[in-house]
């Protein structure tokens, strides 16, 4: 291999030229103002790099000025990354730049250091009587707390901050329990995350921003849960569920009422089956509204099984009817959901009904199918809660990994089948017993399988396409 020999001269001008590069990449130009009061010519000053003087001024050289002060004036320097000045400023009279304080004057003076437009140091209090001093530091660096490069000493920010990526963790624990609610602590265990952005499917509330938020679910219910934990560079998600148990003190269920634009002739009472009132809404509690209502109202209830009675009064004598009139576009209506959002009753009579209407909806447990583990409907881990429905029981077929497979019969009260899912049947043998309501969002093969109506009132059949 032949090499290059370079003459020592030649050789130690590239390093000089290198050091001059280098050294000139860390110089860093300073901008200074100096504003003295009304009284500026009291006020003299030096910035000292150790013992050499890098600017100053003298006593008589800033003009007076009443009542705002001869104006500001500039000065440009430069340093090199990591020194310190010092800035030495007096005054005659001993009062340092503080005008401001005197009737005749507008202005206290102040003394400011800039790079780029950033402050990197300036005077603190202008009453510093007939001296004071303070240093100047150009430091560069990353300035930024949340940084993992972040310098504490650096005043002059870089460019070159980096950033760990944030890191989505979480836990919970029951703190409450209520009727057919409980309530969860959200332990966030997130790392290099600054910002957080929760989720709760079915939660009050249903989205939060707090670091450890608390949140309430309804029972019976598989809670899906999202956290988004993210800083400046980076985001993160952890997905998860919260499992809460049924309550065998009922089921949570809302009555979403939906007034026509006469609200004010519309009241109604809830009762159970010993006429004990649960919940009553006199007439004039809701709105006038034209066209229509702009909103529904929603009240959430922990009703045990059984039967109720809805009694509704209508001051003005025509029910729900109110789309006939020319001054409003929609009749009134009201349905009552469970905690998924399931709709297990739904008002579907005359709409005028005159002065008055009893309805009588019916509660049962709701038991949701997943298919976690099995196709087995009698496995206990297929569905949410670890329980098995019983024959009064509702049954909602929202499936996340196997649908169910029928070889026997199995009753049950009402039967939701979601979009999407399906019940199927094993060779010919299986069969649905139904006392309550079918709605049927999803797919059911009648073929191989029956479906047996035998309540003891009128039952419903709510389908896309309706077997045969």
């Amino acid at each position: 291999m032949k090499r290059l020999h370079l003459p020592s001269a030649i050789v130690l001008f590239f390093a000089t030229l290198f050091f001059a590069e280098n050294n000139q990449a860390q110089t860093i130009d300073v901008d200074l103002t100096v504003t003295p009061d009304c009284w500026g010519y009291e006020t003299s000053w030096q910035l000292m790099n150790g013992t050499t003087v890098v600017l100053e001024v003298d006593q008589d050289t800033y003009d007076s000025g009443f009542p705002s002060g001869p104006g500001a004036e500039s000065y440009t320097f430069s340093m090199q990354n990591g020194e310190c000045y010092t800035f030495n400023i007096q005054d005659d009279y001993g009062d340092g730049m503080g005008g401001a304080s005197y009737g005749s004057c507008d202005v206290d003076g102040q003394v400011v250091f800039t790079v780029n437009g950033i402050e990197m140091a300036s005077l603190g209090d202008a009453n510093f009587g007939y001296d004071t001093s303070f240093q100047v530091c150009a430091i560069q660096g990353c300035t930024d707390p949340s940084a993992s490069n972040y310098n504490a000493n650096a005043n002059l920010d870089d460019n070159s901050c980096t950033y760990a990526a944030a890191l989505a963790n979480f836990t919970y624990s029951l703190v409450e329990s209520g009727c057919c609610q409980e309530t969860y602590q959200m332990s966030n265990l997130s790392t290099d995350a600054t910002d957080y952005q929760w989720s709760f499917q079915y939660g009050t509330p249903s989205s939060s921003t707090e670091e450890n938020p608390l949140v309430s679910f309804p029972t019976g219910m598989d809670a899906s849960v999202s956290l988004v934990a993210s800083n400046s560079n980076s985001d993160n998600t952890m997905n998860g569920t919260v499992s809460i148990p049924m309550d065998e003190d009922g089921s949570f269920i809302k009555l979403v009422v939906e007034p026509d634009c006469w609200g004010t002739e519309l009241g109604w009472t809830l009762k159970d089956s010993q006429d004990n009132i649960i919940e009553s809404v006199a007439a004039g509690t809701y709105p006038d509204e034209f066209p229509s209502q702009t909103g529904t109202f929603e009240y959430t209830f922990c009703l045990p099984d059984g039967c109720y009675t809805l009694d509704w009064v209508d001051t003005y004598g025509d029910g729900f009817e109110a789309a006939i009139y020319w001054s409003c576009d929609e009749d009134a209506t009201y349905h009552f959901e469970d905690a998924a959002g399931n709709i297990i009753h739904t008002f579907d009579d005359v709409i005028n009904w005159g002065y008055d209407y009893s309805d009588t909806p019916c509660v049962s447990k709701t038991f949701v199918w997943k298919g976690y583990n099995s196709d087995d409907w009698n496995t206990a881990s297929n569905w949410v809660g670890n329980e098995i429905p019983g024959t009064g029981d509702a049954v909602v077929i929202d499936t996340d990994t196997y649908s169910p497979l029928l070889s026997s019969t199995v009753e049950m009260h009402k039967l939701i089948i979601e979009d999407g899912k399906t019940i199927d049947f094993d060779n010919n043998s299986g069969k649905i017993k139904l006392t309550g309501d079918f709605v049927l969002l999803g797919t059911l093969d009648n073929e191989k399988g029956m479906v047996e109506f035998n309540g003891s009132e009128a039952q419903y059949i709510k389908a896309q396409n309706i077997p045969n």
